[in-house]
């Protein structure tokens, strides 16, 4: 995002590691099996969000979540305030 929390990626999702055990700051991306069954996938974008799916592809035994993410510039205090959101049973 810029500094006006405006999306300028085409993918601006990336699901990686987050390998805390070595470092609050470590983290290293998904092998291309685990890309297929973590990664995100269908990115679609928004002015000021994207919707993306998250979870299997190749597996329907488990269930694939749809991701909406946004976000907004707040003038006031010069920051991004994100918000994400999915279904879960139903709500």
């Amino acid at each position: 995002m810029n500094d006006r929390c405006q999306i300028v990626s085409d993918h601006p999702v990336n699901a990686f590691w987050h390998l805390r055990e070595v470092s609050p700051e470590t983290t290293e991306p998904l092998s291309d099996l685990e890309q297929m069954v973590y990664g995100v996938t269908n990115q679609q974008l928004a002015e000021n969000g994207v919707s993306f799916d998250l979870g299997p592809r190749p597996l329907p035994v488990l269930e694939q979540r749809r991701i909406h993410a946004t976000v907004r510039y707040d003038p006031h205090t010069a920051t991004c305030a994100p918000s994400v959101q999915t279904t879960i049973n139903g709500r």
